[in-house]
């Protein structure tokens, strides 16, 4: 059978039990593989990350399709990217059909993606920047409605220079402060969590719009952070920025086919379906939106090092307090 020749060859441990490889895909069959950091999406031929790629590890992690499923792809292909030291969430197609439901949910930005990073300082939070949740709605970004409306967003609108052309291109991301920690050595003596929703996918645009528009970049960005004593000092740990959160069309429950399998399909009160996730701590559902369309949303905690870095920073602070008050 050549579709069982083509699994065998192209997902090597379908039939063994690994939990080191498949504790990184959060949603299967529907793959979202959690990328840690310092391995890359691609790579050239002669790159130096050799097979350190998503892409070459991809068939070793993944459950091999159905068999019988059509228009296979020979190995399974990342959708989109996340640079070197960027953690998170990354969108693998294991067919023609889903690879190509997926670059057109990007291109016309249906898909949503949710960041968290780590800034160096505290970023200005003011009026003319500031948004309500309904507005990021209206813009076409991924805002959960609150009990209340008073937890305001903040809008970045600075066009980058694309780097393939050298042209400006418009970039836009909406962010909004989830926590400020007291540090010795960041700027103004402030670290703060940030949750991110870029608009646009432009080269480098949440770490560029971060350091050079709202003058706090991320923690542990050597390509951003200016080199200033206070951003050498916080470089130990790495980049902290990590895609938690994505949502997307699901390819094949919006087909003909699908949506007969879906409306059959078992779901909460809610009309939610809760799906499977090999990732601990992960969550994976499924639900109709406002447009009828099934979406699929997969969602994924923090690397720890985020609350390492965070509760060392503030302990150490409050430490160096008390100290020099007695």
């Amino acid at each position: 059978d050549e579709t069982s020749r083509t699994c065998h060859t192209f997902y090597p441990l379908q039939n063994r039990t690994n939990r080191r490889h498949t504790s990184c895909v959060v949603a299967p069959p529907r793959p979202a593989v959690n990328k840690p950091a310092g391995i890359v999406t691609y790579a050239h031929r002669n790159s130096p990350h050799g097979s350190s790629t998503v892409r070459a590890m991809a068939p070793f992690i993944l459950r091999p399709p159905r068999p019988g499923t059509p228009t296979l792809l020979k190995r399974p292909q990342p959708v989109h990217r996340l640079d070197l030291p960027t953690t998170g969430l990354l969108l693998v197609a294991k067919t023609r059909m889903a690879m190509q439901d997926f670059s057109r949910q990007f291109e016309s930005r249906i898909v949503k993606k949710t960041y968290v990073a780590v800034v160096n300082g505290a970023p200005f939070e003011g009026n003319s920047t500031r948004i309500t949740a309904d507005e990021a709605r209206s813009m076409g970004v991924d805002v959960e409605k609150e009990g209340d409306e008073r937890h305001w967003w903040y809008l970045v609108e600075y066009p980058l220079i694309d780097k393939r052309t050298g042209l400006p291109r418009n970039a836009v991301t909406v962010w909004r402060s989830v926590k400020h920690v007291n540090s010795l050595r960041a700027e103004g003596g402030i670290l703060t969590l940030l949750e991110l929703k870029p608009k646009t996918g432009r080269y480098h645009q949440l770490r560029r719009h971060l350091a050079w528009i709202c003058g706090t970049p991320i923690v542990g960005d050597i390509a951003y952070d200016g080199a200033t004593d206070s951003g050498l000092a916080l470089r130990k740990r790495g980049l902290f920025l990590s895609s938690n959160k994505i949502i997307m069309e699901h390819p094949y429950y919006n087909s003909r086919r699908g949506r007969q399998i879906w409306n059959d399909m078992t779901k909460g009160p809610d009309g939610v379906k809760h799906c499977h996730s090999d990732v601990e701590g992960a969550t994976v559902t499924m639900r109709l939106n406002g447009e009828g369309k099934v979406v699929v949303s997969a969602e994924i905690g923090l690397p720890p090092k985020f609350d390492y870095l965070l509760d060392e920073e503030e302990e150490n602070y409050f430490k160096f307090q008390s100290e020099g008050q007695s």
